[in-house]
């Protein structure tokens, strides 16, 4: 089962659902920016697109990416997590299918 998870004010909640109520395979998790960056890239025009990283990276880097329970959460059930934007065409069924998208959490 895939979960969905969109950037907003239950981000947590979806986040914890898919970890734990729906016995997750992967967590998507929709935003509106291209993926996991270094740093807020719509404050900052040299911000770097992460393209894969880590829950721990995640955590070490203090990204903003999810709720830090969250986070932990899908590290310890090995779920990965895609990050994606929400509002370029296609990438829903892009990531539904497994079709590489903005960032990836393994």
């Amino acid at each position: 089962m895939k979960a969905f998870g969109v950037d907003g004010v239950f981000k947590a909640a979806s986040i914890h659902a898919a970890c734990i109520v729906l016995d997750a395979e992967v967590v998507l998790k929709a935003m509106g920016v291209d993926g996991v960056f270094d740093s807020d890239p719509r404050s900052n025009s040299q911000a770097r697109l992460l393209p894969l990283l880590s829950h721990r990276d995640v955590t070490l880097q203090q990204l903003e990416v999810m709720d830090p329970t969250a986070i932990t959460l899908c590290h310890k059930k090995r779920l990965p997590v895609v990050v994606f934007n929400l509002t370029t065409p296609g990438n829903i069924v892009r990531a539904l299918s497994g079709e590489p998208v903005e960032t990836l959490m393994p």
